[in-house]
């Protein structure tokens, strides 16, 4: 895969899990009765404490990422058409899962706070992976 491809295909990953945020809390604003914000605030400390933690484990999978990616590769070369873009899929979806659960807490009622930092943190995991290659086959 040719640098320039492997950027473009880094940042729509990066920016796949923002876009859905921001989609989500803007239908969710719009579409739901103002009874489900009275129940996102009974419900609020569970999904606080999870975004939370969430934040950590995106700070985690970010830095076992670029780890991740070269074992995937090594596992896959030789066996794909194209193990490079494989690899880099499957770790990016690893570093975002975290921030994706931070997403489902918001929507039960956790503070944005926790959802900007996971996603702060997701996507520059993101971003590390698409910097690192995986070792020539």
């Amino acid at each position: 895969m040719t640098r320039g491809k492997r950027w473009l295909l880094t940042a729509l990953i990066a920016v796949a899990l923002p876009a859905a945020g921001a989609a989500e809390q803007a239908i969710s604003r719009a579409l739901l009765p103002p009874e489900v914000d009275e129940l996102r605030r009974l419900l609020a400390p569970a999904p606080e404490i999870a975004a939370w933690v969430a934040v950590a484990l995106a700070a985690l999978a970010a830095f076992a990422g670029p780890r991740l990616q070269r074992w995937f590769f090594a596992r896959r070369a030789g066996r794909a058409p194209n193990p490079e873009v494989e690899a880099l899929l499957v770790a990016t979806s690893v570093v975002q899962l975290p921030a994706l659960l931070a997403l489902l807490a918001v929507a039960l009622g956790a503070g944005t706070a926790a959802l900007l930092a996971s996603l702060v943190v997701s996507t520059a995991g993101v971003a590390v992976q698409g910097a690192s290659r995986p070792p020539p086959l």
